[in-house]
């Protein structure tokens, strides 16, 4: 048993770099081409670079037609405020669209090593390893990895709840921890609050 351990690990970090590798192979020549930009994107940019910049969390990129006309819109009433202050980090630091693309690309990379490593909790190496290509290496994945938008990271923390719903079913204090991140998914998309019932729901099933 002393012994199947190391191999298991070597083979879930050899499972980790294939996805990883498919990620980045497929989407990084389209990032590397050409600017990958939407209207949304220009607007989570804006967002950011106002922010980072000193101008105040605002979005200076208005596509709405249902709210009045006022510039600077406080952005947290165009978008939600999460994805664009974590790309406040890298554009604070000095990098440039491209490089915070490229970035976006490595952390779509990271997520889906994620969706390996939380259905690796349930399922067996060869099927977690196809549920993670399978979504890792999809088109629909490819795109927003190369979009800066809020898919990406709203995957992630969705990976996030289901990893912690155990420890928030067990404690008070796990309690307030998965609250705390289901906060964070709600900030990154209004729409992840259904996912909180869904999670604990789905947990429960697995105890039962």
């Amino acid at each position: 048993m002393s012994r199947a351990r190391p191999v298991l690990r070597w083979a879930d970090a050899a499972a980790a770099l294939v996805i990883a590798a498919g990620v980045l192979v497929l989407a990084l020549p389209h990032v590397l081409s050409a600017w990958q930009l939407t209207a949304d994107s220009i607007e989570y940019l804006g967002i950011a670079h106002s922010f980072s910049s000193g101008a105040g969390f605002v979005d200076p990129v208005v596509y709405s037609y249902y709210l009045p006309p006022q510039f600077p819109m406080p952005a947290a009433a165009m978008r939600p405020p999460l994805v664009p202050l974590l790309l406040a980090i890298p554009i604070g630091l000095g990098a440039t669209i491209e490089t915070t693309a490229l970035l976006h690309v490595v952390w779509a990379a990271l997520v889906a090593i994620g969706v390996f490593l939380v259905a690796r909790r349930w399922a067996s190496p060869p099927s977690a390893l196809a549920a993670a290509i399978g979504i890792g290496w999809a088109f629909g994945w490819i795109a927003m990895a190369r979009l800066l938008l809020t898919e990406v990271t709203s995957v992630a923390l969705v990976l996030a709840l289901v990893a912690c719903a155990p420890r928030g079913r067990a404690s008070a204090r796990g309690a307030a921890a998965f609250a705390a991140l289901a906060f964070v998914a709600w900030l990154s998309r209004p729409n992840l609050a259904v996912a909180v019932p869904a999670v604990l729901g789905f947990n429960g099933l697995l105890r039962v």
